[in-house]
């Protein structure tokens, strides 16, 4: 073969070779760089190349694509304290050739397309961050990324910028191993900002987030972001609807500064700006709003009082906040100004809230805050801090409808008053923060037409302390037209007790004690003056434990009172008693009270308690007119003389038919004829005595007992002129009956004759009350007729009637 023969061969052979490797061992390798990737050797020097020492970078799997160039796949980015930060599927990497020509690794871009992002968190499902674009050139002397958009949970974010590179990305050693899973602070904010962003919903055109990134790469602290803007046409999130929010911050030498926030709702604006030194922990923040906070409220504190705050109108909300927390007790201070209209606290209503505060160190002051209501025009001094508020008032109000916020023991006072003029007060205290009801503190009040239980008073003055859980009103002065109350009045809600010191009175006795207590009222109400009387009271009265009660009251009524006994009025004059609330039962001891020209004493134990069974009254009587008596309780209009005597009885409060007891009376200088009963004996006398029965009685005594509905006596003696009367029996008063005998003996030179047929003036009567019919005991009563028509005489009983004993 010649040569050129074989030149020719051979040029031919390594052609064909040449189209052999182009078309079929070329593809091949580049199939199998691509299916199965470059050796793990290769992985391990491009993590090195892309880890740096406040990061790692963890390439799983390296492959060459003849079209994308050198793809990484399956990228973990750890932190140093090897906690996984994020997982990214595919990234394009751009190595530096001349380097690479040399056996060194350099990194020279980084590219993502339709990349996605995995961003572990500390409690769930991590944060998927799909279809990710991004471009990033890396030069000796920085990084340069010329694009980065995402889209997350609906929100478009693009990040642009240049930063610089102050030493080569390189290998670092990590002195801890990896973590396995997710954790650190980095998962947990990652796991807040999961749950925000989930909670949050837009509506119209996409929100775009937009970040321009400088400073150097070396750090995160190091990191500059020259511009920030945050867009969102509208935004839902936890209940409260913005609209055109936007946002324009920066960050540099760690400071972020939010040049501007506003927001829209549909009642108000929010304008703010916020300066934040990370290296000297100092934040300062300006805020003017008008915004709708009825549903900001709860998001800011999740405490009880966030909901028990009801917003009609928008406030008004100025401020000037300012934080240091580089010390472990951080320093705020807070200045601004508030009007706040239309608003409710626990239902209860408000027209207008504003003044000017502070807040410093824990404390909490304002000056001049004006509270006002349809009911009430105050002003306030307000301190508080985490434990107490101090406060001091001034201006007008009508408590009532602030009784919700008063707490247990204030709001069951207010809850039972009624305030026709607005009270003015004037009062310094504090209470602890934890505890409304536990308030103290002192000053005045001034009450214009007022009442307690519809018991009203014209005017009134007290100072008013308030302490150990009760209310004390000292140096009272309470006005009506008629009359005037002064001492001391303690209302002790806490022990459940109203004390009463030295209570002087003019006032009407039953309205006053109306503002003590509603069931000692209705019994004091049984005694009708006639005029004011001039009272004192000292004690207690306990509304928990009515045995505790221990009330002194004395009374001087020169006008005299009305007072009902026994179904009829008695009117009382000039008197003067005692009354003792001892326990469920008020004592009253009257040693002397004027009464038909002579006296009366009474004692009586009288029950408050609504569900007693009996009271019980002693009378003690000296030198009444009998005309006046036995007319006002038996319609007899010529009976005379004076009446003496005493009674003890009980009786139900609502049945005086079932009354029972036992007294004496005597009647000097009477007519007992006149009385219906007695009445026919005149008659009988005049036929034994001639003319004894026109005389008068000159004294009638009788002891007797009450009981089953009627009177009985077994001595009943009538001393005439020239005769003497005995009787003993039973006088039906409900029934209107009689079952009675009666014994006439007759005196000197008659009552010698008569005496062998004596026992023929001994009479019974079985008749009724107003009509009675006396017969001859010892005569057929055959001889007398029929009984009166009135009162048919009911069958009676073997032992009915008694011999007398005179």
């Amino acid at each position: 073969m010649s040569f050129k023969t074989a030149i020719s061969h051979l040029l031919r052979f390594g052609v064909r070779g040449v189209l052999m490797g182009i078309f079929i061992l070329l593809p091949a390798v580049l199939f199998y760089l691509n299916q199965v990737g470059l050796r793990q050797s290769w992985a391990e020097e491009i993590s090195r190349a892309l880890s740096s020492p406040n990061f790692e970078v963890r390439v799983n799997k390296l492959t060459l694509n003849p079209f994308e160039g050198i793809t990484a796949h399956e990228i973990e980015v750890h932190n140093p304290e090897g906690v996984r930060l994020a997982i990214i599927n595919r990234v394009l990497i751009g190595l530096n050739l001349s380097e690479l020509v040399h056996r060194r690794v350099q990194v020279e871009s980084v590219e993502l397309l339709r990349a996605n992002l995995l961003i572990p968190t500390a409690g769930g499902d991590p944060i998927q961050v799909q279809d990710v674009r991004g471009h990033m050139l890396i030069s000796p002397t920085q990084v340069h990324l010329t694009q980065f958009d995402f889209k997350l949970a609906g929100i478009q974010f693009s990040l642009t910028g240049a930063m610089r590179r102050e030493g080569q990305l390189a290998s670092h050693h990590w002195s801890s191993p990896p973590a396995a899973g997710p954790g650190g602070d980095f998962g947990k904010m990652a796991e807040r900002i999961r749950k925000d962003i989930q909670e949050a919903s837009f509506e119209g055109t996409t929100p775009q987030v937009t970040i321009q990134l400088g400073g150097s790469g070396s750090s995160p602290e190091d990191i500059e972001v020259p511009y920030i803007l945050a867009e969102f046409p509208k935004l839902h999130w936890r209940g409260v609807r913005l609209h055109q929010v936007r946002l324009e911050a920066t960050y540099s030498d760690k400071i972020v500064t939010i040049k501007s926030l506003s927001a829209e709702d549909e009642r108000g604006q929010l304008n703010a700006a916020v300066s934040l030194d990370l290296s000297k922990k100092k934040l300062r923040l300006d805020v003017l709003s008008s915004l709708d906070l009825s549903r900001l409220l709860p998001l800011v504190s999740a405490s009880e009082w966030t909901r028990e705050i009801q917003l009609q109108s928008p406030p008004h909300l100025s401020f000037e906040l300012n934080l240091e927390y580089a010390d472990p007790t951080p320093v705020w201070q807070m200045n601004g100004s508030l009007n706040l209209e239309n608003f409710g606290v626990k239902g209860v209503p408000f027209e207008g809230l504003n003044g000017d505060f502070t807040y410093r160190m824990g404390t909490f002051l304002t000056r001049g805050l004006v509270l006002r209501a349809a009911n009430m025009d105050l002003k306030f001094d307000l301190m508080a801090d985490a434990e107490t508020l101090r406060f001091r008032t001034s201006g007008s109000v009508d408590p009532l409808p602030l009784q919700p916020l008063l707490g247990s023991g204030l709001g069951v006072i207010f809850g039972q008053m009624q305030f026709a003029e607005r009270g003015e007060l004037n009062f310094e205290g504090e209470m602890p923060i934890r505890n409304s009801g536990a308030i103290t503190g002192s000053g005045n009040l001034v009450l214009g037409k007022t009442a307690m239980r519809d018991a009203w008073i014209d005017s009134g003055k007290a100072d008013v302390e308030i302490k150990d859980r009760a209310v004390y009103y000292r140096n009272i002065e309470v006005r009506r037209e008629k009359g005037v109350g002064t001492g001391n009045f303690i209302y002790d809600f806490g022990g459940k007790q109203v004390r009463l010191e030295n209570i002087k009175s003019t006032l009407n006795p039953q309205e006053i004690m109306r503002w003590v207590d509603e069931g000692i009222a209705k019994t004091v109400a049984e005694y009708r003056f006639k005029a004011n009387p001039v009272a004192t009271a000292n004690g207690v009265v306990d509304m928990a434990k009515p045995e505790r009660n221990a009330l002194d009251i004395t009374v001087k009524a020169a006008a005299g009172l009305d007072y009902d006994l026994l179904g009829k009025t008695l009117s009382f004059g000039r008197t003067e008693g005692k009354l003792r609330l001892e326990g469920e039962t008020l004592h009253a001891d009257i040693a002397a009270a004027r009464l038909m020209g002579g006296t009366l004493a009474v004692k009586a134990d009288v029950p408050v308690n609504r569900d007693a069974k009996m009271y019980s009254i002693s009378l003690v009587a000296n030198h009444v007119n009998f005309a006046d008596l036995t007319k006002l309780y038996f319609g007899y209009d010529n009976s005379k003389g004076w009446m003496s005597g005493k009674f003890s009885f009980t009786a139900p409060p609502t049945d005086s038919r079932a009354l029972a007891g036992k007294g004496s009376i005597r009647v000097e200088d009477g007519n007992v004829f006149a009385i219906p009963i007695l009445g026919p004996f005149s008659v009988i006398l005049n036929g034994i005595i001639g003319g004894a029965g026109y005389q008068s009685a000159r004294r009638a005594t009788a002891d007797f007992e009450v009981g089953d509905q009627k009177i009985r006596t077994k001595n009943l003696e009538i001393q005439g002129q020239g005769f003497s009367m005995f009787g003993e029996g039973d006088i039906y008063f409900v029934t209107d009956r009689l079952d009675m005998n009666m014994r006439i003996n007759a005196q000197g030179v008659p009552g010698i004759v008569l005496f062998p047929v004596s026992k023929l003036f001994e009479y019974v009567s079985l008749g009724s009350i107003s009509d009675p019919v006396w017969r001859p005991r010892n005569v057929p009563r055959q001889l007398f007729g029929a009984p009166n028509s009135k009162a048919s005489e009911p069958e009676r009983k073997p032992d009915a009637v008694k011999p007398g004993s005179r």
